[in-house]
């Protein structure tokens, strides 16, 4: 059963607006009518100033994470949102080594360039909620289910979101794309053709330690172009860099395609 806080967003249903109306008493209902629509299509606080009509929301006080209806199109990123790819600038990223970011900046995307190696954040994290598009380039349709368009997207450099071309595919074994790598297949297939700009909004609740051992798992829930398709998962184990009870950079992972990312930023939870 869904989670009830995973909600599609409403749209209020307005009265047309007529023209002259010679009745006083049909005036006063007009007034009253319109006055409750154009109320219901204003945007307030509790909707982030976007209305009802938001694509996706992000409730920032729900553990379980993302509700449909946080923003998935190109929209400029909030004053408090830490952006991490601005479109033209690699000054944020760094190889694992430390070494100088030696993706490509292609039309405004961060392009993977196969053999350079994973990328990865100055900054590092713990709770966050994260937004990332992503396209994954076509490939030949013969070519093995791992060998199309694959990268990844690992929180932490420990635990990883995958990106792949899954469109038209049966998700399973737990490695398409929306899957936490290793752990579970995403809900649904919401996959775009290649080519296509996709996003995925992440909200990502750190491993809890004491006395430096693990006492609560990570747990990553993901919405995946609108619609949620991982809902607070538990995530054992890292597939990534070992488990700690240190923040960690965010990683973008080459697994040899010229996957593209754009518009990447979080916030801090």
């Amino acid at each position: 059963m869904p989670n009830p806080r995973w909600r599609s967003g409403s749209r209020a249903t307005c009265p047309r607006r007529l023209g002259a109306v010679h009745l006083a008493a049909g005036l006063s209902l007009l007034a009253l009518q319109l006055t409750a629509c154009d109320s219901a299509a204003q945007p307030s606080a509790a909707d982030g100033g976007r209305g009802t009509d938001a694509a996706m929301r992000f409730d920032a006080g729900n553990d379980g994470g993302l509700e449909a209806g946080a923003a998935t199109d190109s929209a400029p990123p909030s004053p408090d949102r830490e952006i991490l790819f601005d479109g033209s600038s690699l000054e944020g990223w760094q190889h694992a080594s430390g070494q100088l970011a030696r993706w490509r900046i292609v039309d405004g995307a961060l392009e993977v360039v196969p053999g350079s190696g994973d990328l990865e954040t100055k900054v590092e994290h713990d709770d966050i909620h994260l937004h990332v598009e992503f396209n994954v380039p076509a490939t030949d349709p013969s070519a093995m289910e791992q060998d199309r368009g694959n990268s990844g997207v690992f929180l932490q450099s420990r635990y990883e979101v995958q990106v792949l071309d899954s469109f038209g595919r049966t998700l399973a074994d737990r490695n398409d794309a929306g899957a936490i790598y290793g752990v579970r297949d995403a809900d649904s297939n919401q996959a775009q053709p290649p080519d296509t700009w996709q996003t995925y909004e992440i909200r990502f609740i750190a491993a809890r330690w004491e006395g430096g051992a693990k006492v609560t798992p990570a747990r990553i829930s993901v919405s995946w172009n609108g619609t949620p398709v991982q809902r607070d998962v538990e995530v054992p184990s890292s597939i990534g860099d070992p488990e700690a009870p240190t923040p960690g950079p965010l990683r973008l992972q080459d697994h040899g395609h010229r996957v593209r990312y754009r518009n990447l930023w979080l916030e801090r939870l």
